[in-house]
């Protein structure tokens, strides 16, 4: 092969296969910490080893890169333990000094025969690589991949890169991914999951400080959410889980009302109190008979724990003056969603004036109005989140939530929600959680995480997810996380 290939693979991606979160880690662990690579490697080994040494026939294939430099660790791992291991090296002259010194001559095989083996470890190419792979490795892969062995990839699996997806016509297809020290971000993409398999996060004990330093973000998976969410006690009432304000719905948009009011009483709100028109005031009466209703204008925003404003309100100065009211008057935690964001969008020197904890809720365009100069949203989300001190949840696949400082990607949700109403439903559950006294980036976590989990749950069986089907589904998914 020429070099001219996509300057073979970007130099073999040069930065031994790693998205730009886990170089800055290794990093920091190499330049502050003081760990040597080849420490790095024999920690990574050892997990592996954890989780593999209970297959007795190994097959590891190795590449250049620190990802083929952890599976020829392993072999010599499997090979103390006297078991019958072999190592198949790939572009193998390109790797560094300290990645050969690993090599035992005496694992190399050059034609395999798969069926001998129980497990085959893929341990060619990381995330670093940004080029389809050669047709004869592709052809390799595939043929692994039609064989009856146990599939497991070290980090993320051959071919398959966190921004482009897979790189050709095959990629390596892990049942088990085994990554170290935080998820990448092809974890994410819900149409890479079958090249994933299960993700096994393993942690070398050392890095959790460099985490938190380096400013990553977290991801919002079960565990999370189960160290956050409450228990209910026998002498609760439902003073004890608070009264929260709506100022949602008009004349055109009753729905948005229903769904949001709905989407807090389902989520153990005490108190819904839904303020709007007539019109929305009879659709609350005859949809959500549970919520409270007026249709008197507000002034007083002491006597709740939490508001939730713009959900079908309507982009109108009226909307504009209910907004700048609750920023300027209210002591506690808001919501801002749909018109509300819409409103802000052309004021947004209005959140300079709040007075309590602002969460927003747009999904990308309404964010692109918010911050039109940035292209990137991400980016957007944390310059707007660092700049006005609020919440900022990007709502899509795999929400993200920053407050400037503490980024989340959340792990729940799928495409069956693509319909009417879901923001509704999720802004009405953030607004109940901050009334039931969970902080702010709590609530905020909390409610993305349950409201993909029951979509989750729905779209096992259903092509599309109704919005009024996702809310009853809350209290139930809710039980099933209580320890």
């Amino acid at each position: 092969m020429e070099l001219g290939h996509a300057d073979f693979y970007r130099g073999l991606a040069e930065e031994a296969g790693m998205d730009e979160e886990t170089q800055e880690i290794l990093r920091d662990l190499i330049e502050n910490k003081n760990y040597t690579i080849l420490e790095l490697i024999d920690l990574a080994a050892k997990q592996l080893y954890l989780r593999l040494s209970h297959f007795k026939r190994p097959l590891i294939l190795c590449g250049p890169g620190n990802n083929g430099a952890d599976g020829l660790a392993l072999a010599k791992l499997f090979k103390q333990d006297q078991k019958e291991v072999h190592t198949k090296l790939f572009y193998f002259e390109k790797a560094n000094a300290q990645v050969k010194t690993l090599l035992d001559p005496t694992l190399v095989v050059e034609d395999v025969d798969l069926s001998q083996y129980d497990v085959i470890v893929d341990g060619i190419f990381g995330n670093g690589l940004d080029y389809p792979i050669e047709k004869t490795l592709q052809q390799f892969i595939y043929h692994v991949n039609n064989s009856s062995a146990y599939k497991v990839s070290i980090d993320i699996p051959t071919n398959i890169n966190a921004d482009l997806g897979i790189l050709g016509d095959e990629a390596f297809k892990a049942d088990l991914t085994i990554t170290f020290m935080c998820y990448k971000k092809a974890m994410l993409n819900l149409n890479l999951q079958t090249y994933f398999g299960k993700i096994d996060l393993a942690h070398f004990g050392i890095e959790q400080n460099v985490l938190h330093l380096l400013n990553l973000a977290k991801l919002v998976d079960k565990d999370y959410i189960t160290s956050i969410i409450k228990k209910r006690h026998y002498d609760d009432y439902k003073g004890t889980y608070g009264t929260v304000l709506h100022l949602t719905g008009s004349k055109n948009y009753t729905g948005a009302s229903v769904l949001a009011a709905k989407g807090s009483i389902y989520s153990g709100s005490g108190i819904v109190k839904v303020v709007s028109d007539q019109e929305v005031i009879e659709a609350i009466q005859t949809h959500c008979i549970e919520a409270v209703v007026d249709t008197l204008s507000i002034t007083d925003f002491e006597n709740y724990q939490a508001i939730l404003i713009g959900c079908g309100k309507g982009r109108s100065r009226q909307t504009y003056q209910l907004l700048k009211d609750v920023l300027t008057k209210s002591r506690v935690p808001i919501v801002i969603d749909a018109d509300g964001l819409n409103v802000l969008s052309e004021n947004l020197e209005l959140l300079k004036q709040k007075q309590c904890p602002v969460i927003l809720t747009p999904h990308i365009g309404e964010l692109h109005r918010l911050m039109p100069e940035c292209n990137d949203f991400i980016e957007a989300a944390k310059k707007l989140a660092l700049d006005y001190q609020v919440i900022c949840l990007v709502k899509g696949p795999h929400t993200f939530i920053s407050d400037g400082t503490t980024h989340f990607y959340n792990t729940t949700g799928n495409p069956a929600m693509a319909s009417a109403g879901m923001g509704d439903v999720l802004a009405g559950m953030i607004c109940s959680f901050c009334g039931q006294g969970y902080l702010p980036m709590q609530a905020t976590v909390l409610g993305v995480y349950l409201h993909g989990l029951c979509a989750d749950q729905l779209a096992q069986n259903q092509y599309t997810v109704l919005a009024h089907q996702l809310i009853e589904q809350i209290p139930f998914i809710m039980k099933t996380l209580i320890k």
